[in-house]
């Protein structure tokens, strides 16, 4: 059950990033990501109301677990830099890439209260396995400041996904499901609304120049909503299987319905995203399958 979560999560990533895209498009950097956290804090905050659950409820904790939403909003800012400069399967792959080296750390370390896992060194084989697919991916773009700056957010887009999806799993074990995903959008919207009062008003941003206005595309508002649902399903299956596992999975969601995406709004279909696309699923595969088998040998030989 929580690998199929892994996977709608994944799906709902990649259509999220799509939203959110076509939101900072038409709004500006800033406005977007206070736009997306507005609409992910109300929609965890009606989430908490069902359940009938407290709002907003607070324990003795490390004050890190409490700031996963910051860290979250710069998954925002990180992707929404990205959009437009590369594909979305790429701006996914990449952002897979950081998540897996990521994962890698806090397997090994249990940062941010994760539990500690061995690390297996062929696991570096599988991630180059992955590196390649990637750079299949990118290969049709032209490289220029632009397209190497999409690149760089988008692996810093993967380290900020996991760091946050650690601490939010773990104050998701500490407190509850609903209660964290609130605290996690209450948060970034802070923060979010904090970076729009300085860069939005500097940079010009739609909001401050012709007033607030609305799209016509009203699905573009839905990147936050998504994103709620996003952390309730991550928040629930993180600290249940194996951060690389839940890598693979989230994968497998994210890319090939980028793929789709890229094929639906591009009207063509790209051999070397779909090659780089299953180069990089392969070499999670090549990973899962070779740490299952040493762990079954390890538990043989202590039986």
């Amino acid at each position: 059950m929580f690998y199929l979560f892994a996977i709608i999560a994944g799906i709902i990533i990649a259509v999220m990033v799509q939203f959110n895209g076509s939101l900072t498009s038409f709004y500006g950097l800033y406005t977007a990501t206070f736009i997306t956290h507005l609409f992910g804090l109300l929609t965890s905050i009606v989430i908490t109301l069902i359940k009938k659950e407290k709002l907003f409820r607070f324990k003795k904790l490390p004050f890190f677990l409490y700031l996963g939403g910051s860290v979250g909003f710069l998954t925002t800012i990180f992707n929404n830099l990205a959009f437009g400069k590369i594909s979305i399967s790429a701006i996914l792959a990449l952002s897979l890439f950081g998540q897996a080296i990521t994962s890698l750390f806090l397997d090994k370390f249990g940062w941010f209260g994760m539990p500690k896992r061995k690390f297996r060194p062929f696991k570096i084989i599988g991630l180059l396995i992955v590196f390649i697919g990637i750079s299949a991916m990118l290969y049709p773009f032209e490289f220029d400041a632009s397209m190497i700056v999409s690149i760089v957010v988008s692996l810093l887009s993967g380290v900020t996904v996991n760091v946050s999806r650690a601490m939010n799993a773990t104050l998701s074990d500490k407190t509850s499901l609903s209660n964290s995903t609130t605290l996690n959008y209450l948060t970034g919207f802070v923060v979010s609304l904090i970076c729009l009062l300085i860069f939005g008003i500097k940079n010009h941003e739609m909001i401050f120049t012709n007033g607030i206005t609305f799209s016509s595309d009203v699905w573009i508002y839905a990147g936050g909503i998504l994103g709620a649902f996003v952390i309730v399903l991550t928040n629930m299956t993180f600290n249940k299987i194996d951060s690389l596992y839940a890598t693979l999975l989230l994968f497998v969601g994210q890319v090939f319905t980028g793929i789709f995406i890229d094929l639906v709004i591009g009207q063509t279909f790209s051999l070397y995203l779909t090659i780089g696309a299953v180069l990089t699923l392969l070499g999670l595969i090549f990973n899962l399958v070779l740490d299952r088998r040493k762990s079954q040998k390890e538990k043989d030989t202590t039986l």
